[in-house]
């Protein structure tokens, strides 16, 4: 708004105050003139020849003065713009005309100023108005960005001391923000009472996750314990020891979803350190180790193409360990006969990327958003599968702040990428 008005109204305001000082200037010449008339006398300038007559000007032709006899009555002071030849020469002047007694007889004086002397004039003002708007508005934006940085710090320290630090409950940073601003101090009350809201509830589900390991996992262990011993006994029929195989693979399976639910509860609870420094190859190899039996029963190929090791800094190993793994487990148990593996360690400008690729049955591109929700299976036909292990996955990669990325075609394969990075 101020630049519209300084492009509406400014140019026309300075010119008017060029013409005014122009005008004030024509007048005070006028004055001068008159007093040296006064002192010295008007023959100074004119002599008693009839119609005699005086002019003068400069050499740029700027400025110039007449005086002339006239028979015009005694008038007020005019000026005008007019057009005036000089030397066969034609210029636009701003004059002032007035007329003046001396003896008995009546004369005209002309005083007029060049207009291009006005213009630069204009001109000159219009740069300085200008460069003070220019200086105006730079000083007025950089007190603008200082009294708002003044008038926000108490909301940028919650925001930095508490929300962006803020990575576990019982980590948070209740200390009263001061200020003195009422709505930043209501903010500061109720983000810290919600935050203690959240730790009661996080304490409450670690007490809940500890009192299900102990209330599920150790009947479920007393029970496949009786099942043992009731396929010891050599009186039991064929029948009714199927059944209790039945039974034992179902209580494994049950055993499985609730260590891996565990598992899944005890890593978003933050209760897992992260004091581990591993080398991508290294866990690489060990997963492989782990596994290899499962290549051979399927006949994949596994090819492993490592660009360059890197050291995974303040990790959970036994975590990462069971990330990696889930992924490589599901691109064998999704995998077709005779099928490969290619797992790469690539390295670009600001991370490193462990990249899982497989030519197996894939993912319809629908499902890709899905395949981390918890118990999602896509192939109903797996028995084995529980739906957790992307989930897992997920969850690991969450906790150590890493990136994992899919990219999938139905009946042509998958490529799972885990993104670190550089610090």
């Amino acid at each position: 708004m101020i630049i519209a008005a300084f492009i509406l109204f400014v140019p026309t305001i300075i010119h008017k105050v060029a013409l005014v000082h122009n005008d004030y200037r024509l007048k005070s010449m006028k004055d001068q003139v008159l007093k040296i008339i006064k002192k010295v006398g008007l023959e100074q300038f004119i002599h008693d020849e009839p119609d005699s007559s005086f002019a003068s000007y400069n050499i740029l032709k700027e400025e110039y003065i007449s005086i002339v006899p006239t028979s015009i009555p005694l008038t007020d002071i005019k000026i005008e713009n007019s057009l005036r030849s000089i030397d066969n020469e034609v210029v636009d002047y701003r004059v002032l005309d007035c007329t003046f007694m001396d003896g008995n007889q009546t004369y005209l004086l002309e005083i007029g100023r060049s207009l291009a002397t006005v213009e630069d004039f204009d001109s000159t003002l219009k740069k300085i108005a200008f460069y003070v708007l220019i200086l105006g508005l730079s000083i007025t934006v950089i007190i603008d960005i200082a009294f708002s940085k003044y008038l926000l710090r108490p909301f940028n320290r919650i925001i930095e001391d508490k929300l962006i630090t803020a990575k576990h409950p019982e980590t948070f940073n209740y200390t009263p923000i001061n200020t003195n601003t009422t709505d930043f101090k209501y903010l500061d009350d109720t983000i810290n009472e919600m935050m203690r809201k959240i730790n009661d509830a996080f304490l409450i589900e670690k007490e809940f996750i500890a009192n299900v390991s102990h209330e599920l996992l150790t009947p479920i262990s007393i029970l496949q314990t009786r099942l043992e011993n009731m396929l010891a006994d050599s009186s039991l029929s064929e029948e009714s020891a199927l059944k209790i195989i039945e039974s034992q693979k179902t209580l494994n399976r049950l055993n499985k979803i609730i260590k891996t639910l565990l598992l899944i509860s005890k890593i978003e609870n933050d209760q897992y350190l992260k004091n581990d420094n591993v080398s991508a190859k290294t866990l690489v190899n060990e997963v492989v180790t782990e596994i290899e039996e499962r290549f051979t029963e399927k006949n994949i190929q596994l090819k492993l193409a490592i660009e360059k090791d890197f050291i995974i800094e303040n990790c959970n190993k036994y975590l990462l360990f069971t990330l990696l793994f889930n992924i490589v487990n599901n691109a064998i148990k999704y995998n077709k006969e005779n099928g490969w593996i290619h797992i790469s360690i690539k390295e670009n400008k600001d991370f490193y990327t462990l990249e899982v690729q497989d030519n197996g049955v894939g993912i319809e591109s629908e499902n890709i958003k899905f395949i981390f929700d918890r118990f999602k299976k896509f192939n109903k036909t797996e028995t084995e599968s529980y739906g957790l292990g992307l989930p897992i996955v997920k969850t690991i990669a969450n906790f150590h702040g890493l990136k994992v990325e899919v990219f999938s075609e139905a009946n042509k394969g998958s490529t799972f990428e885990i993104i670190f990075a550089k610090k």
